[in-house]
């Protein structure tokens, strides 16, 4: 049976941090969906606002990470292409990704901060920030 990994997360409760794996795999014909597998002592130490907001995507089920690796011996990572995801349901109801470019370079003084020995120009440095959203 394949599962899917779609998030891991880090969580406070009242016993310390809890990191936490959000699994899917494929429903078999009359099966009921799994919102989350996690113990419940360990569920309910998860403050209310946080396992609320851990609940509101309603795919996949909530694992905590030491049961995760205790349960799966083997990750496979697949990529799939433009071609072969459009075969994926799971896929259809997903943004394709898209590409934008930038083309330049580095100008002494201007946009090179060169490296940590020199803090007061490692500010120059070009800062990209890529953020995947679900």
């Amino acid at each position: 049976m394949n599962y899917r990994i779609y998030n891991i997360e880090r969580v406070e409760s009242s016993d310390g941090p809890i990191h936490l794996v959000r699994l899917r795999r494929p429903l078999v014909p009359g099966e009921t969906p799994v919102s989350h597998l996690v113990e419940s002592s360990v569920w309910k130490s998860i403050p209310l606002y946080e396992r609320e907001r851990l609940m509101s995507t309603p795919k996949g089920f909530w694992m905590v990470y030491s049961d995760f690796q205790r349960s799966f011996s083997r990750l496979e990572m697949v990529h799939l292409d433009a071609e072969t995801s459009r075969a994926e349901p799971s896929l259809t109801e997903k943004h394709k990704w898209q590409m934008k470019m930038h083309q330049g370079g580095w100008r002494r003084g201007v946009s090179a901060g060169g490296c940590r020995n020199y803090v007061s120009e490692l500010i120059n440095n070009q800062i990209l920030l890529i953020e995947i959203k679900n």
